[in-house]
């Protein structure tokens, strides 16, 4: 079974991943991929306006396959008495 590394970002944090996961194959490299995001964002609480949460895969050749983000925006809303 091949070995996916799954790198993350997140706005200026970076965590390579040294130990990967083995997956049947990219398909299933990118469904990780992307199911990590929300878990990604609700563990960030980010502080500010924009955020963005980035995973990177890269198969056991160290060659990048994929990449998935998520960018989470927010602001306040005026309310009017």
């Amino acid at each position: 079974m091949p070995r996916f590394y799954f790198d993350t970002s997140d706005n200026d944090r970076q965590v390579r991943d040294e130990d990967g996961l083995d997956l049947p194959d990219e398909l299933s490299a990118r469904n990780e991929a992307i199911k990590v995001l929300p878990g990604m964002a609700a563990d960030g609480l980010p502080d500010g306006p924009e955020h963005l949460f980035r995973v990177s895969v890269r198969d056991a050749n160290g060659e990048y396959i994929f990449e998935a983000s998520l960018n989470l925006m927010s602001h306040w809303v005026s309310r009017k008495p």
